[in-house]
């Protein structure tokens, strides 16, 4: 009994260690993990070229965009969904006997709703001759979810601030402030079954699920 009553009272200590507790408030950190389907992918394409003349390596992420533009208008890939940097050059080297070497560069990003589009799409920008881009699943109701791993972050923190004020023989007030820390997204992909078979399954045919995690510090009033 002693050693159950001593376990208790250290996750107790722990737990309020990790708050902030004042004579007329408490910060509680809290989090909410919420998932959504991804239903888009997002890509990020690298046009560069490395040149010891400037004018050169401008000129090669040109002609890398004469061929990638093309691209986007086959797979009917709307102006919506596309955006771009304008071409930047950066000089390096140029010390130690290194000629100086210019990198010019322009990104280009957009989105893709039709999964099947994507390899294609892969092969056609390494046929021509871009071999920087990356890719990453999203989601278009982000910003639902966002708005339900709030609420559930907020739960979360209430019902804490519940146990610690009832432990401290306090009672729990209104919500004074909330600081919303970083959102993050990440891929979370767990075994699916597939129903296809073997010769024609693609990973891109596995559902994949897009994490939404929000953190949060909520002070509230302690009576």
């Amino acid at each position: 009994m002693k050693k159950k009553i001593l376990l208790i009272f250290l996750l107790l200590t722990a737990a309020l260690s990790a708050q902030t507790i004042n004579k007329s408030f408490i910060i509680i950190d809290a989090s909410s993990k919420v998932e959504t389907p991804a239903n888009e992918i997002i890509l990020s394409v690298s046009l560069e070229k490395t040149d010891t003349d400037a004018m050169k390596a401008y000129d090669g992420v040109k002609q890398q965009e004469k061929k990638f533009v093309p691209l986007l208008s086959r797979l009917n890939i709307p102006d919506s969904v596309i955006s771009y940097s304008l071409i930047q050059v950066h000089p390096a080297g140029g010390y130690n006997g290194r000629p100086v070497q210019y990198t010019a560069r322009e990104m280009v990003m957009f989105k893709l709703k039709d999964f099947k589009q994507y390899e294609p799409l892969q092969m056609a920008i390494l046929t021509a001759g871009i071999i920087s881009f990356n890719a990453t699943f999203s989601a278009s109701d982000v910003e639902e979810a966002m708005k339900k791993g709030f609420e559930e972050a907020l739960e979360n923190a209430k019902h804490d601030a519940l146990i610690i004020s009832d432990k401290l023989g306090r009672k729990l007030g209104r919500v004074l402030e909330v600081d919303s820390g970083n959102k993050n997204y990440l891929l979370d992909s767990p075994m699916r079954v597939l129903y296809s078979t073997g010769a024609e399954r693609k990973l891109t045919d596995i559902p994949q699920m897009v994490t939404l995690t929000t953190k949060l510090k909520v002070k509230f009033e302690l009576k």
